[in-house]
């Protein structure tokens, strides 16, 4: 029995709503593009590509208008070889202002539920209208309807198993059960392949789970994989039933013994029904145990070479930190090797005996971290050669063979040839040939290999040079640079209030001058009367929510007036004003309007004050 991990369960949530300062920025880029991206369009899309016979499709055709004038004869496709289970269509209306224009979107979602009549494959689509006399079509999807209990036996495999017909030990318990889903179902030895866990609900509310008993996985070297934070969850329709898919938790398995392998069931207790935290009770659930075909890696055109678990995709890079030495000064060789795999259990490739330098056991390092559902290593290697005759010093590439399991045969990675020029130690001659006492070093012994160690610079005007050290600086800094942080703060909060309450003083001042402006009538211009009216309803708005409003759409106005606390008719009164003034702007000189407006803003300045 395996410590129960229990975590909560996360279903399916909205879409979270963007910050302020990227709604702003977002904002402001829809003002200056324009109708850049406006017009009209249709979409098609589906929940699936491949189902059987007993399963349902999810079809939504998406109707966007900007133009609803000039669209007539909306049609749905026709669902030719499909039953039509149920239809709904829901409408969505958008309104903003851009470029100073009132626009509007409509979106209309046709959701269809269709059934299969028989086995093939089929295409849905196009959904059509007729813009401006013009045919206008959607995109079409290519269906596969096969029969998957046929096929594969009742055992299902990747995607087409999270919407596979229910097993007979599935319908025992259908509104509550576990499903464990391989990758694919056969794959070579030495192979990756993940294996997740899911969890289906029908009806019935699920809060948190634990595991009881984790298969022993054998026949496969198993790593635990990290879960996405956001959660892994869908809704699918099985034998019409809507099913909450959940991913639980998620293996990686790499093959180590051919032949056919079976994964034992994973056992896990659920709690569900009740609020998850005092009602509810506990389910023990278990999967059913599930088959994988494990291939030997073919004979032909395996290099000599080749080891076991060097399957998958690997990179090999080299370098050398210089190309001139002494006799008796060693260079350094980095031999990294890459790979979708784990590096733990991959034999990398090994510098041979030099015949005209010694080579020295290398420092290792070995690093694994997951990409997506695959486990990547890399293999660092630091050889220390040194060369005891001079001359041209030859390192041969070194050689790493794999399996690549994509493309379905062998590759081999190498390193380039690298070629050192070695002097003599001691020796005169070109200067640019010879190292500096600086760049000689020493050789000491560490556990497991062999360091250079470079020589410590000798301490030659010790008392002048502190003056002008890192540990000089911080001690005559340090302590000046806190003093004036904190006074810096202190100052802060000082003038924090002050500089506030001076900024409604001056709101206030600019409010009393544009009523003033405008009850006397002296803006004569629409565009003045217009900036004068948006001003002022933006500036008592701001007063009263604590900031800066202007440049928002009428729906972000809104949703920050609400979250202000302002009551819902001052709000809307507040979107018609500014919707008038909008109007008030590009009509005829209307002194009989504009002084109505006028009047309109004094009454509901003096709602909102209250």
């Amino acid at each position: 029995m395996v410590s129960p991990e229990k975590r909560k369960l996360k279903a399916f949530r909205p879409v979270r709503k963007l910050p302020a300062i990227g709604a702003a920025v977002f904002g402001l880029l829809f003002l200056f593009i324009g109708n850049a991206h406006a017009g009209n369009r249709i979409d098609l899309k589906v929940d699936k590509t491949t189902l059987s016979m007993g399963d349902v499709l999810r079809c939504e055709v998406v109707v966007t208008l900007e133009n609803e004038d000039s669209v007539s004869d909306i049609r749905q496709p026709t669902f030719q070889d499909f039953k039509v289970l149920d239809s709904q269509t829901g409408t969505q209306q958008y309104t903003s202002i851009v470029n100073f224009k009132v626009t509007s979107k409509k979106t209309t979602t046709t959701t269809s539920l269709l059934q299969p009549t028989k086995l093939g494959q089929f295409e849905i689509g196009p959904a059509t209208f007729r813009e401006n006399g013009q045919l206008v079509s959607s995109n079409r999807v290519s269906v596969t309807v096969q029969d998957l209990k046929a096929e594969s036996g009742g055992v299902f495999y990747g995607d087409n198993a999270i919407s596979a017909p229910l097993s007979e030990h599935e319908q025992q318990t259908p509104t509550l059960f576990l499903r464990l889903v391989p990758e694919r179902g056969e794959l070579f030895v030495g192979e990756q392949i993940a294996v997740t866990l899911y969890l289906y609900s029908s009806g019935v509310s699920v809060s948190r789970w634990g595991r009881v008993a984790i298969p022993d996985f054998e026949g496969f070297a198993s790593e635990s994989l990290q879960m996405p934070s956001d959660g892994d969850a869908r809704r699918v329709i099985i034998d019409r039933r809507d099913f909450h898919v959940e991913a639980l938790d998620r293996y990686l398995l790499t093959a180590r013994k051919t032949g056919k392998q079976t994964i034992s069931p994973y056992t896990a207790k659920i709690l569900a029904g009740g609020d998850g935290l005092f009602g509810g009770r506990w389910y023990n659930r278990g999967t059913t145990p599930v088959e994988i075909s494990v291939n030997p890696l073919p004979q032909k055109g395996r290099p000599k070479d080749f080891a076991p678990g060097s399957v998958g995709k690997f990179r090999l890079h080299g370098r050398l930190d210089r190309r001139r030495t002494e006799t008796g000064q060693p260079v350094t060789l980095t031999v990294i090797l890459e790979g979708s795999a784990d590096i733990n259990r991959v034999l990398p490739p090994k510098l041979p005996p030099l015949p005209d330098a010694k080579v020295y056991p290398p420092t290792e390092k070995r690093e694994n971290f997951q990409q997506g559902l695959r486990l990547s290593g890399r293999y660092t290697a630091e050889y220390l050669v040194v060369p005891n005759r001079s001359g041209r010093l030859r390192i041969p590439p070194l050689t790493f063979s794999y399996y690549d399991v994509d493309e379905r045969k062998y590759k081999t990675a190498r390193t380039p040839e690298f070629s050192v020029f070695v002097k003599e130690s001691g020796t005169s001659g070109d200067s640019g040939t010879l190292l500096s006492p600086t760049e000689k070093q020493d050789l000491v012994f560490e556990p497991g290999s062999l360091q250079p160690l470079h020589p410590r610079a000798e301490f030659r005007n010790r008392g002048e040079r502190f003056f002008g050290s890192s540990v000089f600086l911080a001690l005559f800094w340090g302590p000046l640079i806190l003093i004036s942080l904190l006074l810096f703060y202190d100052a802060v909060r000082w003038l924090r209030p002050r500089l506030s309450a001076s900024g409604k003083l001056l709101l206030e001042r600019e409010i009393r001058e544009l009523e003033t402006r405008l009850s006397d009538g002296k803006t004569a211009s629409a565009e003045a009367f217009h900036a004068d009216v948006k001003r002022w309803v933006y500036l008592e708005l701001e007063l009263r929510a604590g900031e800066n409003l202007a440049g928002s759409t009428h729906d972000q106005l809104v949703e920050k007036l609400s979250k202000a606390g302002i009551s819902e008719g001052r709000r809307t009164e507040a979107v018609r004003l500014l919707e008038t003034a909008d109007f008030l702007r590009y009509g005829r000189k209307d002194e009989a309007g504009r002084a109505r407006l006028v009047a309109d803003i004094k009454t509901w300045k003096e709602a909102l004050r209250k």
